[in-house]
């Protein structure tokens, strides 16, 4: 007890508590680094042992919202992006950021966005949704219809390109290898109509839908002069000509 400690001398309590006032004044004024104090005036601060406070960081449970695009869009802007955990009022936008690591020319299959903390006060716990499907572009490559003249040579043969057509850094080349009749024409083919078809690449970004054209051969028109001629009468007719 304190008044054991003050010699057993008989303060009355106005005196005791400037005394131990003075005495802990000293105390705190030799240790100021303490984290301790007393609130009692019954105690005395005796060489006690500092402890620390660990601030650890508020953790997040993430959720983002999944993307759908065609392959060759761009992606979409705005996707929406919530968590639980937050403090002090802050928004989303300020602690958090979230990266789309697919381009437009980013092959077709299932990515992910990825989610990072921008303040060292927060630690991602979990992260839901956040998927980035990137599935085949729809196309349709049609060839045309051409004519020609039986003994020509057969026009160059092309294609038009419909549904969402070609993704903006790619060109034909990336479709179409080539096209062609499908059964071989040339300039003694007999007039009739024959198929034109595009021989497609292999190509899985695309989801491609062919239609055929058509090449008709016509008959070639030929105009015929014939010579005048003549005989006399009984003699034979002479060798027509034109």
């Amino acid at each position: 007890r304190e008044r054991d400690q003050l010699g057993g001398v008989n303060m009355n309590a106005e005196e005791e508590a400037e005394e131990l006032e003075a005495r802990l004044g000293s105390q705190i004024a030799e240790r100021d680094d303490l984290t301790a104090a007393i609130a009692s005036p019954n105690y005395l601060l005796n060489n006690p042992v500092a402890g620390s406070l660990q601030i650890l960081p508020a953790l997040l449970d993430v959720t983002i919202g999944d993307v759908n695009r065609f392959y060759g869009d761009a992606n979409p802007m705005n996707v929406p992006v919530s968590a639980t955990g937050l403090k002090l009022g802050q928004t989303v936008s300020s602690v958090l950021s979230v990266v789309n690591p697919t381009a437009a020319d980013q092959p077709v299959g299932t990515y992910s966005q990825i989610a990072s903390s921008l303040s060292g006060n927060y630690q991602i716990r979990s992260v839901t949704g956040g998927g980035v499907q990137v599935n085949p572009r729809p196309v349709t490559v049609s060839a045309g219809s051409y004519e020609r003249l039986y003994g020509d040579e057969n026009p160059a043969f092309g294609v038009t390109l419909g549904g969402m057509g070609l993704a903006a850094h790619d060109s034909l080349e990336a479709l179409v290898e080539k096209v062609d009749t499908t059964v071989p024409t040339t300039r003694e083919s007999a007039p009739n109509p024959y198929l034109i078809s595009p021989t497609l690449v292999p190509n899985p970004n695309y989801q491609v839908t062919a239609q055929t054209g058509v090449l008709t051969v016509k008959k070639r028109p030929v105009e015929i002069t014939m010579r005048n001629l003549a005989r006399f009468y009984f003699d034979e007719n002479p060798e027509i000509t034109y």
